[in-house]
């Protein structure tokens, strides 16, 4: 998981030495520029980077606060947050907890929640039930009756994508695979609409790009890349690249 950092100067390195000390630490670049803003110098230009600092890996830790409680700044009377809402200690709870707008947040705010209200399950359908009796706003849809409850409730139903993006990857080490053309080719070849559709029955969105929705910097969905902005022509295209990798392709006559 720590691959994810090696984006910003002298992470990688850090990562590679077995005795840490701290002019290796004072190596890595990130500075605090002041109390709000945080400064990262990377190594290559990485338009995900910004949904990164979200991820748990990269979570600003209370420095003051460890160095005073150790383990037990991690307690819920003692944890502190940084982020637009706060947990209120007096709400948590085995079955929920509730989070509260953070007074001190520096970013305005849109929206017109005040408070969310966080409750655990055991199993999806008795969230769902809560849902159909409108005491939740937001269920997660149980597997064994997705189909019939998306059928009925398709005006009320979001597909939510992950930050993820699933793909069919080439083996390198073949004759073939190991060629750009045959790849791209290939690529073309896929038709991304009806394996989504058969294979993951609609749970899913087409992508020809590595930038899943929600990502900060990630092009449109629908959008072609320039590698594949000819797919239109893909008839014509996929033998072309055949050919240039050097396979001969017999093709009717018409």
């Amino acid at each position: 998981m720590f691959f994810v950092l090696f984006t910003i100067d002298g992470c990688e390195e850090l990562f590679m030495k077995s005795d840490i000390t701290d002019a290796d630490l004072e190596a890595v670049s990130v500075r605090a520029i002041d109390d709000f803003t945080v400064e990262f110098k990377l190594t290559e230009p990485s338009s995900h980077f910004l949904t990164l600092t979200s991820t748990p890996i990269m979570r600003p830790v209370p420095v003051d606060r460890i160095e005073e409680m150790g383990d037990e700044w991690r307690l819920i009377e003692n944890f502190l947050t940084s982020g637009p809402f706060l947990i209120n200690p007096e709400s948590v709870s085995d079955v929920m907890f509730v989070l509260e707008r953070n007074p001190y947040w520096p970013v305005p705010y849109s929206g017109n929640v005040d408070q969310v209200n966080i409750i655990h399950f055991d199993d999806e359908t008795s969230a769902f039930q809560l849902w159909e009796d409108r005491l939740l706003d937001i269920s997660p849809v149980p597997d064994p009756d997705q189909d019939s409850i998306l059928n009925q409730n398709k005006a009320k139903s979001v597909l939510v994508p992950e930050q993820a993006v699933f793909y069919l990857a080439y083996n390198f080490e073949s004759t073939a695979f190991s060629l750009p053309e045959v790849r791209q080719a290939f690529g073309m070849a896929i038709n991304r609409d009806r394996l989504v559709r058969e294979v993951h029955n609609d749970q899913g969105l087409p992508m020809r790009h590595l930038g899943p929705p929600g990502t900060v910097g990630a092009p449109p969905v629908d959008r072609l890349e320039t590698a594949t902005a000819l797919t239109g022509l893909a008839s014509l295209w996929i033998p072309a690249l055949m050919v240039t990798a050097g396979f001969c392709l017999r093709l009717p006559i018409s």
